[in-house]
């Protein structure tokens, strides 16, 4: 019997995972935890002290990041910050 409606089965079992095992609930508790955030900061700050500690330009280290042809000017950057 199970061969026969394997097909059917396995969509059966997909749709259950997905609606009632996989919630944007469960996926946000095992990533916005704790430890995650740690794990992210300090995987950011090594990083930033990778891009801070070569010789490249801030253009070179923006197309590294795919945001190649920037019109990034840190001058701009800075008068746009606005204080509240």
């Amino acid at each position: 019997m199970i061969p026969k409606r394997q097909d059917e089965l396995a969509k059966q079992l997909g749709k259950l995972v997905v609606d009632h095992l996989i919630t944007p609930g469960s996926i946000q508790s095992k990533v916005i935890n704790d430890a995650s955030i740690q794990n992210m900061k300090i995987f950011v700050q090594a990083e930033v002290k990778k891009a801070l500690s070569t010789q490249k330009s801030t253009a070179q280290l923006l197309d590294q990041l795919g945001m190649k042809n920037s019109s990034f000017n840190a001058r701009t950057a800075v008068t746009n910050i606005h204080f509240w």
